[in-house]
C-alpha cells in the first residue's frame, strides 16, 4: 500500500503546483459474514469533499445520500461481470491486472467466507 499512497501523494502535489485542488474522499467498508458465510452484510461509509467553497457541504451530503443506495448494487453488478462465467472473467488472467486476483482473494479470505477455488 505504500506505493499506492506515494503515487497518490505525488499526484496531489502535482495538482497543487498547477493550482488545482483534488477532492477529499474518505471511505470504508465493513463486511460481516452471516449464516456461516452464505451471505455477507456490507456497510459502506463515504465522505466526499469537493473543496468548492461556494457550495455548502449539506448539498454534497444530500447528493451522497441519494447515491448511496445505488452503490452496493452497482458493485455487485461489476463483481458478477468478473466472476466465473462473467463477461470480464478473462481480466483475471490479463498481465495488466497481474496480482489483483491474489489481492482480492487475500482480502476476502480474511472474512473466512471465501473458497479461492471458486474464484
Amino acid at each position: 500500500y505504500e506505493q499506492e499512497f506515494a503515487a497518490g501523494a505525488a499526484a496531489d502535489a502535482s495538482s497543487l503546483k498547477k493550482g488545482n485542488v483534488r477532492c477529499g474522499f474518505e471511505s470504508g467498508v465493513l463486511m460481516k459474514p452471516l449464516d456461516g458465510g452464505a451471505r455477507v452484510e456490507v456497510t459502506m461509509l463515504t465522505r466526499i469533499d469537493l473543496k468548492i467553497p461556494l457550495l455548502p457541504n449539506w448539498i454534497f451530503d444530500m447528493i451522497s445520500k441519494k447515491m448511496a443506495p445505488n452503490t452496493i448494487p452497482m458493485l455487485a453488478k461489476q463483481a458478477a461481470m468478473v466472476a466465473k462465467g462473467g463477461s470480464l472473467e478473462h481480466l483475471w488472467e490479463d498481465k495488466e491486472y497481474a496480482g489483483i486476483k491474489e489481492g482480492v482473494i487475500k482480502r476476502l479470505q480474511v472474512l473466512h467466507t471465501v473458497d479461492s477455488s471458486k474464484l
